[in-house]
């Protein structure tokens, strides 16, 4: 596969069938933006799915690192 053939990625959430819902809360906020973040995409709605957004399992051993640094408890 020729890689540099590929595009670059965007950080653009992608489209799915639910319509973004917002964090409300703090802890949504917290929760929304780790995923974010670990995903490279610009907002994590309420109702999104990981894996539609193109999480995998090491995107999520990242997320429950960060929710572990963040929150200081054990999940």
């Amino acid at each position: 596969t020729d890689y540099a053939a590929l595009p670059d990625p965007d950080d653009v959430r992608p489209e799915m069938a639910m319509n973004y819902e917002p964090p409300v809360t703090p802890a949504e906020r917290m929760i929304t933006s780790i995923w974010a973040e670990a995903l490279q995409i610009d907002r994590v709605g309420l109702r999104d799915t990981f894996l539609e957004l193109g999480g995998d399992s090491l995107v999520a051993m990242r997320i429950v690192a960060e929710l572990r640094q963040r929150t200081a408890c054990v999940l």
